[in-house]
């Protein structure tokens, strides 16, 4: 299954995180107000 995440901060690292980790999920795209938030690679 693959998700976009919308927000790159405290709660979107999080989320980000615990979609990496899942064995069938991957992070596809990540949208923020903030265009190098959103492109920070330990998310």
């Amino acid at each position: 299954m693959r998700f976009a995440l919308f927000g790159a901060g405290r709660a979107g690292t999080i989320h980000a995180r615990n979609i990496a980790n899942h064995p069938r999920a991957e992070l596809g795209y990540i949208f923020d107000v903030d265009q190098a938030a959103a492109q920070q690679p330990d998310r």
